[in-house]
């Protein structure tokens, strides 16, 4: 009986923990699509499409306007929707108003945490480099000009992936000119600011584990390479 009650106690604290990281995410259907409607679907729907942009279901609104993609799932420097309403960018949606900062941080949250349909769904991570990687060749081993290169405001604080039991770090890298530390896990790679103690930014690799980090000489530039063991090896 004691056996049994203690099962039950551990299904409950368990179930009670997912239902906790469910309510975390921020979804299309849940958080999105109300914000939509009572902003943007005025001009934005399948039969009047400004723009060329129908933001009234999920997949209309990943497939984006005549120009493209207006979304970068994970990050939101790169999501022209995100932008606009920010607003960060012109023309500005609403053209005649501006929404809440609640409702502008929930789009942000839904693109940094991957675009989810649903609290099912799985994150979808954009693959384009967020920055430019021509690099200067009178600039290699300079320390650079201005402020130490330091991670913006995109890169998300949480991490996008929580197990249950921390995991070996699988590389590890230290910026020449920044007080930063990248520190390869499962599925990310962890910044840590060396003069705070306190994350800088996590970057998702969806691809498996970072097995190699490498700072830029000039220390703008992080290379992270890797894979899923015996599969197939990548890099960005």
């Amino acid at each position: 009986m004691k056996r049994n009650l203690h099962l039950v106690t551990i299904t409950s604290v368990l179930l009670a923990a997912a239902t906790a990281r469910a309510a975390d995410k921020v979804t299309f259907e849940d958080d999105i699509l109300p914000i939509f409607r009572n902003k943007c679907l005025k001009c934005h729907n399948a039969d009047k499409m400004r723009a060329d942009l129908d933001l009234s279901t999920y997949d209309a609104t990943m497939a984006g306007s005549g120009n493209g993609p207006v979304l970068a799932g994970g990050d939101p420097g790169e999501s022209l929707l995100y932008k606009v309403v920010a607003p960060l960018e012109k023309p500005t949606m609403p053209p005649k108003d501006k929404l809440p900062d609640g409702e502008i941080e929930m789009i942000k949250k839904w693109v940094e945490g991957g675009l989810l349909l649903n609290a099912g769904s799985k994150a979808v991570m954009s693959d384009k480099p967020k920055v430019d990687l021509a690099v200067d060749p009178d600039s290699l081993g300079k320390r650079p000009d201005g402020p130490p290169p330091m991670p913006n405001d995109v890169l998300a604080l949480d991490p996008y992936v929580r197990t249950a039991r921390t995991s070996v770090s699988t590389a590890m890298a230290v910026s020449p000119w920044s007080p930063l530390i990248a520190i390869g896990g499962q599925r990310q790679v962890l910044l840590y600011n060396t003069d705070t103690y306190q994350v800088a930014g996590i970057i998702p690799y969806s691809d498996g584990y970072p097995h190699s980090l490498k700072f830029s000489s000039n220390g703008r530039l992080l290379v992270i390479g890797g894979g899923r063991g015996a599969t197939f090896g990548h890099s960005t």
